[in-house]
């Protein structure tokens, strides 16, 4: 979260590993913008972003967060013992597995056509 924040003041981009850099226009602190962020995911029906540096990428549905969950691998049920989902859904709001994400929208001009 530090260096995201660092980086973000410093050139305005998001440094990630196996990422493109990407020009971040906004900043919000998920604990102070609960409202504002809720809002901006219910007024994009598509957007994808990645967390943690990139580690971790999903997409998203409305205010749905979608991701594919590796430790729901059907290979992985005999190590565990148990079963995993394989697919998770939740609210992004809710999200709070990593220290950073940033989300990306595409313009809804290119998703009309």
């Amino acid at each position: 979260y530090k260096s995201c924040i660092r980086n973000f003041k410093r050139d305005q981009k998001y440094h990630v590993w196996k990422q493109p850099n990407i020009p971040i226009e906004e900043l919000y602190i998920l604990e102070e913008d609960v409202t504002e962020i809720d809002s901006i995911f219910k007024e994009n029906e598509f957007g994808w972003g990645f967390s943690y540096q990139g580690y971790h990428t999903w997409v998203s549905r409305f205010d749905t967060l979608k991701e594919c969950n590796w430790l729901g691998a059907p290979s992985l049920d005999y190590t565990y013992g148990y079963e995993v989902p394989l697919f998770k859904k939740g609210k992004f709001i809710e999200y709070a597995d990593y220290g950073s994400h940033v989300v990306v929208f595409p313009p809804k001009e290119l998703l009309e056509n």
